[in-house]
């Protein structure tokens, strides 16, 4: 394990500092946003670009656009700050990513000030050492995850040659238009995201879901569990922290609660974090959340004393910094498909899917013996049949299915004149298509 430094401490106190400008930077926004009604955040932008100027990295501002389409030619425009780090004993072909999503005050969700200020802290802290292997990006995003996709997709895009040159991976048909990016970094190797509600919170809780369900690797959620458990931090997964007595038969329940709250995650398809966009790139990421008392800490989760400072969550970081900074390679020894039912163990692939097996063995015995079924039956039906009987059926399936791939617009058009909103107006005329192709499937089979 990594030796931590004790500079952290140091760089740490200067975390008021930043909450504090942090928060003025929000309060300026919200006037500027007011009177001047021009892109949202602006002073909070270059107020952060300027943050970063001052430590000596190299800092970008990247700008997207995302055409709504289910609005009257509406559009939302949104802007994200990155900073590199570039490496002092590397030759800068690969690259750490840690990142926060920014929330204004009236959002719904809790706001990410205490993260920003973080990784301000963690820039100031690492821009002084000399031991970086890796270049590290400080990537501030808006919109949530929709900052997080653009700025990935401009990542990962070809640079164009010239400036005036459109992007190849942008183009005029798509909804989100990523624009290009100024400065660039090597090939990412991992991610980490952050979102601390509070100045001192209670604990921390590793999130893993990605897009469609994939997953990190092993390694990097044991990584950071191990580190929490060295700097004595609470650590839990889905916020319920590991059973005192996990063979007991409580301990099976809240396991298997537990294993029952990823796997409707995963179901969902849903990322719980910006990170959950970084694993179609084919980087490991994980977004590390903690909230204080007053958000609740969640089921199972010990209460403590005191709370967590903001010291020993910067430990923590740092070594997970420093040790994705030792890597030789990607991570792949370990396993992308697993189950959790707590933080220190697992459920392999080799063992949750040979029940699936078993069970799609049964649908394919039958299967072959109703076709064994038919190959020895009377021949005396043959010729019978041909494929204009099935030529409706097939014509009306692609219909239907161009015909609902197509209507979203339509729909809301109509829903403007019952004065439903987009959304109610797709999922309305949705459910209705449905409900009377089943009427129709019904009537047919009649």
């Amino acid at each position: 394990m990594v030796p931590i430094s004790r500079r952290m401490r140091c760089c740490l106190v200067w975390f008021r500092v930043t909450f504090r400008v942090t928060r003025r930077h929000c309060t300026t926004c919200r006037v500027c946003r007011r009177k001047r009604r021009v892109t949202r955040h602006p002073c909070l932008t270059h107020g952060w670009w300027g943050q970063f100027t001052q430590l000596g990295l190299d800092t970008f501002t990247h700008s997207f656009t995302l055409q709504y389409p289910m609005g009257r030619g509406k559009n939302f425009t949104g802007r994200n700050v990155y900073a590199i780090l570039r490496a002092s004993r590397g030759s800068g072909t690969e690259a750490l990513v840690v990142t926060a999503p920014y929330r204004p005050p009236a959002a719904l969700l809790p706001g990410t000030a205490p993260s920003i200020a973080l990784m301000l802290a963690m820039a100031k802290f690492f821009s002084r050492q000399v031991y970086w292997a890796k270049d590290i990006i400080f990537l501030v995003t808006e919109h949530e995850q929709l900052g997080a996709q653009a700025w990935l997709e401009a990542y990962h895009s070809p640079q164009p040659l010239f400036p005036s040159q459109p992007n190849p991976a942008s183009p005029s048909l798509s909804l989100l238009l990523s624009g290009d990016l100024e400065g660039r970094a090597g090939a990412i190797q991992a991610g980490i995201n952050l979102e601390v509600h509070s100045a001192e919170v209670t604990h921390l809780d590793v999130k893993l879901e990605g897009l469609n369900g994939q997953l990190p690797n092993l390694d990097l959620v044991n990584l950071i569990h191990r580190l929490c458990q060295r700097e004595n931090v609470p650590h839990t997964f889905k916020n319920r922290a590991d059973h005192p007595r996990p063979e007991s038969m409580e301990g099976w329940r809240h396991q298997l609660t537990t294993l029952l709250s990823m796997v409707t995650s995963q179901a969902s398809g849903v990322p719980t974090g910006n990170h959950g966009l970084f694993h179609r790139y084919g980087v490991a990421a994980v977004t590390i959340s903690g909230s204080g008392r007053e958000a609740g800490g969640g089921v199972g989760v010990p209460i403590r004393a005191r709370s967590i400072s903001l010291q020993q969550v910067g430990r923590v970081l740092e070594g997970v910094c420093r040790s994705l900074n030792n890597l030789l390679e990607k991570f792949h020894q370990s396993f992308f498909f697993y189950l959790l039912p707590a933080t220190n163990r697992y459920i392999s692939i080799g063992v949750y899917m040979p029940p699936f097996g078993l069970i799609a063995g049964g649908v394919l015995v039958k299967a072959l013996a109703l076709w064994y079924k038919t190959s020895c039956a009377d021949d005396s039906g043959k010729g019978r049949h041909s494929l204009l009987q099935w030529a409706p059926v097939v014509v009306g399936t692609h219909a239907t299915c161009f015909l609902l791939m197509t209507c979203p617009p339509t729909l809301t058009r109509l829903g403007l004149a019952f004065d439903l909103t987009p959304e109610d107006s797709v999922g309305l005329g949705l459910t209705a298509c449905c409900v009377a192709l089943l009427l129709v499937a019904v009537g047919a089979a009649r």
